[in-house]
């Protein structure tokens, strides 16, 4: 588990425009604020991501969510019923969003993880973060503190321990268009979703 040291550490890197790393429920992540784009670019370089690639934002809870996204009631029932969790929805942003966030798409992965250490990590950064896995593009992701330190040696503001629960990346579900899609299989699955989505109709 985080220490409150490491927690609030992260948080002050993460606000000043730095880059950290901090355990979720599935694999270590490493991220940047939402709105610093220079982090991001170090990010992606550091990790040696194609710039075409998105990240997940990631939140500290669904509310904070909604004000970054356009999505109707049906969709945000969806949500809220499988987040806080093992779940990545791509959703339909708000304008004005920095061009970081969607890549110019209009999309986000919207990400709300079950995970304490990563959601006090968001919270102790007061702001969405931009994340994604903590490993080099195409590498195995990091799934302990010592694999993380190990593909970022250098570059990283800030390290938060804890321990990975389900060690799977989340399931990737498509809510931008008429009918979810399955973009990536995690330990969500699909018809669980579509469940929901026809109870909501």
């Amino acid at each position: 588990m985080g220490s409150k040291e490491e927690i609030q550490a992260a948080g002050r890197a993460l606000a000043n425009g730095g880059i950290a790393v901090f355990p979720t429920e599935t694999v270590y992540g490493i991220g940047v604020a939402y709105n610093q784009e220079n982090a991001y670019k170090t990010l992606v370089k550091l990790k040696k991501r194609p710039p075409e690639k998105p990240f997940s934002m990631m939140f500290s809870s669904l509310e904070e969510a909604l004000p970054f996204l356009e999505v109707d009631e049906r969709r945000k029932e969806v949500m809220a019923a499988f987040l806080p969790g093992q779940v990545t929805f791509l959703c339909r942003c708000a304008k004005g969003l920095p061009r970081q966030c969607d890549l110019g798409t209009g999309i986000v992965g919207v990400r709300v993880p079950v995970g304490a250490v990563a959601v006090e990590v968001l919270k102790a950064a007061g702001c969405p973060c931009l994340v994604t896995s903590a490993n080099i593009a195409g590498e195995r992701s990091a799934l302990t503190l010592e694999e993380a330190k190990a593909y970022f040696p250098a570059g990283v503001d800030a390290f938060v321990g804890g321990d990975c629960v389900s060690k799977v990346a989340t399931t990737v579900i498509d809510l931008s268009g008429e009918e979810p899609k399955l973009v990536r299989q995690g330990e969500i699955h699909l018809e669980d979703i579509e469940k929901v989505w026809r109870e909501k109709r």
